[in-house]
């Protein structure tokens, strides 16, 4: 079967038929998937909201993981971050 080309051709019209009906949805999904990627920061020298959104909560997951040293450590960096944007 898998050598006729013709018949290779009405499989793949098959499953294409098929799946029209879910490309809306699918497309809509995945649109909203890259709008939740992080963006890249254009500048490398300033500091951006996601550096400091990042940093924000891996302080919050080591202070709920109980790692509190770890979590000072963290919140320091913010307040570092957070100065050189002042």
């Amino acid at each position: 079967m898998l050598n006729d080309p013709l018949r290779i051709l009405a499989v793949v019209a098959a499953v294409a038929l098929l799946a029209v009906p879910y490309l809306p949805a699918l497309a809509k999904r995945m649109r909203a998937a890259l709008a939740s990627l992080p963006t890249v920061p254009t500048d490398k020298d300033l500091i951006g909201t996601d550096d400091l959104t990042m940093v924000l909560d891996l302080a919050n997951r080591l202070r709920k993981d109980g790692n509190e040293k770890a979590s000072a450590v963290a919140r320091q960096l913010l307040d570092a971050l957070l100065e050189v944007n002042a």
